[in-house]
């Protein structure tokens, strides 16, 4: 019998299962071979983090094979387009494809379906489209179906679509991108107090008139915490069980994601990271990557990672160097704050003391 597990997607329930968690968690299984999928919706927010992620990657260096079909009806965006142009350009065994709808109603589908080596497949079904919202930041639902090598699974309706509008199924050229940008002109026009029926971007991305977004609540959770050397891959900050468990809330080598997006000193946020925690046996070690500060050597003094918390597993954060606003200020937390766990000094702490101690925290 096949398995069948159901998930509600909630922001808000630090037990939920993020639709990006169960993909990347389908293609991370190294008999995973081959990912088709359709997708109503797509942006470049939600393409290009599942492209950059760890699992994607080692899915696609053992030769996997990805055939994707999204839609242009609404909400899919060109920076999207030219992500899966760019990648099918870079690696034959991916394919991408959009549908020109003719059929009157949206194109509206939501699956993914993964085939292993020895003939074992997994369907994913659901709401959330190839977006920030729909991959983790809006209330979803979906289910996850296993098939044991032998156990008939029936997808002979999606072929059959695809056959029948193989006219309207294409490649992505000018017209699509054409298309993708009315779109983005369409969601700027409209009236910002209302909402569509189909809210698949993330609130900063729905409603792009200005780049402010609004202010974190003063009781938002921040960690503070010294960043040690460990040589020349010092971006992979190093952490304590506590900070783990209390803060960042991951499990190690699991499907799980922390997702990082960097702010520069000026208060300009950067592409989000997508990130999994890992361990290592022989020193106990475990360790999340930041992008941060790629292009600096490690400097006489501790850099200081100051991390915001603004929803599950999903963090705001700088990455100071003794030269930066800011620095000083956060020492001074440092020293005065109760440590976090063993190891170099890490502060759990809230926004509201951080902006004591630094009142332009531009986090």
């Amino acid at each position: 019998m096949p398995s069948f597990t159901f998930h509600i997607q909630d922001p808000s329930a630090p037990e939920t299962t993020y639709l990006f968690e169960a993909i990347v968690g389908q293609l991370a299984a190294l008999e995973t071979m081959q990912w088709r999928a359709m997708f109503a919706f797509a942006t470049g927010g939600g393409v290009i983090s599942l492209l950059r992620d760890a699992a994607y990657q080692d899915f696609q260096g053992r030769g996997g094979e990805t055939d994707l079909v999204v839609g242009l009806d609404s909400i899919t965006d060109e920076p999207a387009l030219m992500a899966l142009q760019l990648e099918e350009r870079d690696h034959p065994k991916f394919s991408s494809r959009v549908f020109h709808n003719d059929a009157g109603g949206l194109f509206h589908p939501k699956i993914c379906h993964f085939t292993q080596k020895g003939g074992d497949q997994t369907v994913i079904v659901g709401s959330g489209n190839l977006t920030p919202g729909g991959l983790r930041g809006n209330v979803e639902a979906f289910c996850v179906v296993r098939f044991d090598v032998g156990e008939y699974v029936d997808l002979r309706p999606w072929d059959a679509f695809l056959l029948s509008h193989a006219d309207a199924i294409r490649s992505i050229d000018e017209d699509a991108l054409v298309r993708a940008r009315e779109n983005a002109r369409f969601r700027q026009s409209r009236p910002r107090k209302k909402r569509e029926a189909e809210p698949d971007l993330s609130p900063s991305a729905e409603e792009p008139a200005g780049d402010a977004e609004p202010p974190a609540p003063v009781t938002s959770r921040v960690l503070v915490a010294y960043v040690p050397k460990a040589g020349d891959r010092w971006k992979q900050v190093h952490l304590n069980r506590d900070v783990v468990d209390q803060f960042f809330r991951v499990i190690p080598d699991s499907a799980q994601r922390v997702f990082l997006t960097e702010v520069l000193p000026g208060g300009a946020p950067q592409e989000e990271e997508a990130r999994h925690l890992v361990y290592s046996p022989a020193n106990k070690n475990m360790k999340i990557e930041f992008a941060a500060r790629r292009a600096d050597i490690y400097p006489d003094d501790h850099p200081i990672l100051v991390v915001l918390e603004t929803g599950l597993r999903t963090f705001k954060y700088l990455m100071l160097l003794p030269e930066d606003d800011g620095y000083s200020q956060m020492t001074r937390l440092l020293g005065h704050e109760a440590s976090l766990g063993k190891g170099l000094q890490r502060v759990l702490t809230t926004r509201q003391t951080a902006m004591a101690f630094w009142q332009k925290l531009p986090l």
